[in-house]
């Protein structure tokens, strides 16, 4: 009889355990994050908000987009979204809805795409509201990432950072500077030294 209860014991301790990791699978906040390895040089005036008076057209920019998958049954948010220069690690100029006036925030911004024919079409960009949010569960989200580097800037550095505990195999982000730097983050460096032909380095 003792050895009866002995077995029970063992089982549902053993169920218990499974029950427990598979609860532990689901609950768990995965992202699958993608930045473009190359950075699209935007002439002036090529990328513009679209006004009832007409556009209003920015400078020379680089163009690049970032893609989050989240399949978890969790929202994450992201955060500390930059743009800025490595070698002095000084935050730089990104496109988001809050840097925009408030009067043409709601306003559709455009970019000028050069076609085959000599002539040029138009498309929305999906540019950030703010340089943090959330990501829904089971959500696929693309942001196009405008940057304004110097004209003498040698690289440009863009990072972003989520809700959720670093892997102990992903070093930290070396730029960061506060205590977040123990959060997840996604991270490239641009370079600018063959401009307007862009390597990359992660």
């Amino acid at each position: 009889m003792t050895e009866w209860v002995d077995y029970v014991s063992v089982g549902i301790a053993l169920v218990s355990l499974v029950i427990s990791g598979i609860v532990a699978w689901t609950n768990k906040k995965t992202l699958v994050v993608e930045i473009s390895k190359n950075a699209e040089v935007i002439k002036p005036q090529h990328i513009m908000i679209m006004e009832e008076d007409g556009p209003l057209p920015y400078g020379s920019a680089l163009k690049a987009r970032l893609e989050i998958v989240n399949p978890s049954n969790k929202d994450i948010a992201f955060f500390d979204m930059r743009a800025f220069d490595p070698q002095t690690n000084i935050n730089g100029d990104l496109l988001t809805r809050r840097a925009v006036y408030h009067d043409h925030r709601e306003k559709p911004i455009y970019e000028v795409i050069p076609t085959s024919n000599e002539s040029t079409r138009l498309t929305e960009l999906y540019i950030p509201d703010k340089n943090h949010g959330i990501i829904k569960s089971n959500s696929f989200i693309i942001l196009d990432l405008v940057m304004f580097p110097r004209e003498d800037q040698k690289e440009l550095g863009f990072s972003v950072k989520f809700s959720m505990r670093k892997p102990w195999t992903k070093p930290k982000d070396r730029f960061a500077v506060t205590k977040r730097k123990k959060f997840h983050y996604e991270g490239i460096v641009y370079h600018l030294e063959k401009w307007p032909q862009l390597d990359t380095k992660e």
